[in-house]
């Protein structure tokens, strides 16, 4: 039994189920304009042995709602409505808020959130806020401190990292030192929120090696919230596009990419600068769906260049277009979309 699982509480795994598996995911939220549903109908599985699933999107699309959902930090005013969260076998939506805290975060599902300083006490050293939760285990201090220290120098940080105070950390440090605070537990699953957004070009690029080579080594499976498809690109192995709340289209990163089977997700595509290319990005206008009233049809027709009548009365559904590819769209089923200018 490790050293790290109190006594009673191995953890429950199943080495034939997905890591995790998401069905039928539906959150809402209570606000003084009415009830919010921002996360409407989402399934998705994540496979075992480092495999990384991108969450594309606008902001306000549902990617934060759906991984709050999986970790269990919704806001007060926000409730998982329908659906399952199930990990290595175990359905966790199934536990109480205390048993959830106790037996899976950070031991088994670590976040990494936007922006380090929001997850750094600026008045505590990097080493105490490091190792509070393995000394909450009973870890002893000396092996609590090792560890942590272990993590830091395995992050790319200079000995002597954990008696510094957050403000004298670079931006690149303060996020390497938070990806080593969600890792003192060895969790099976990383959930990352932004994790390079308010970083410099080269740093981010630093932090994306660092995941890349975490997620090969220690075989830790990872959600990736972004909106820089890019970025999706260079760690993950599959993506989920999100609009609306809802999955628009999901498969393989190089399949998806070479050849996306949704509207949205190729006026995506079309809205990234080519270096090789004379073509002007392409402009999606409009704004996201209000999710406060009823959409009969097609949550993205009124900003969709592809729409017909069939879009505005009727929603359509996930439909396979290949291996393990599955897109949201009418054409989807009949091959390439038409080409779509501007």
């Amino acid at each position: 039994m490790s050293p790290l699982t109190p006594a009673g509480e191995t953890p429950v795994t199943d080495p034939a189920a997905p890591l995790l598996s998401v069905e039928g995911l539906a959150v809402e939220y209570t606000t003084a304009r009415g009830v919010v549903r921002s996360v409407d109908g989402v399934s998705f599985t994540l496979k075992t042995g480092g495999e990384a699933l991108g969450l594309i999107g606008e902001s306000g699309s549902g990617k934060t709602s759906i991984t709050s959902a999986v970790t269990r930090l919704l806001p007060r005013n926000g409730r998982v409505a329908e659906g399952r969260i199930v990990l290595a076998g175990e359905e966790v939506s199934r536990l109480s808020d205390e048993e959830f805290r106790k037996r899976i975060r950070w031991s088994r599902i670590a976040v990494v959130v936007q922006g380090a300083m929001a997850s750094l006490n600026p008045v505590l050293r990097v080493g105490d806020q490091g190792t509070e939760r393995l000394r909450a285990d009973g870890v002893a201090r000396r092996d609590a401190e090792a560890r942590f220290a272990a993590l830091l120098d395995r992050v790319g940080l200079p000995r002597g990292t954990e008696k510094r105070y957050p403000h004298e950390l670079s931006g690149g440090m303060k996020q390497r030192a938070v990806i080593a605070m969600a890792l003192t537990h060895d969790p099976q699953l990383l959930v990352l929120d932004e994790p390079t957004s308010a970083l410099d070009v080269s740093i981010q690029a630093q932090i994306m090696n660092l995941l890349k080579e975490l997620k090969r080594e220690r075989g830790i499976g990872m959600l990736f919230i972004t909106h820089d498809l890019g970025l999706a690109s260079d760690l993950c192995d599959r993506v989920a596009v999100v609009y609306g709340g809802q999955i628009r289209e999901i498969g393989g990163t190089d399949a998806l990419l070479a050849g996306p089977r949704d509207p949205y997700t190729e006026r995506l595509l079309a809205s990234i600068p080519r270096i090789r290319s004379a073509e002007a990005p392409g402009f999606l206008p409009g704004a996201p769906p209000d999710l406060r009233v009823a959409i009969p049809g097609c949550r993205f027709a009124a900003r969709c260049p592809l729409v017909f009548d069939r879009c505005r009365t009727e929603a359509p559904d996930l439909v396979t277009v290949g291996e393990g590819h599955d897109a949201r769209c009418f054409l989807s089923a009949d091959g390439p979309l038409p080409a779509v200018r501007g």
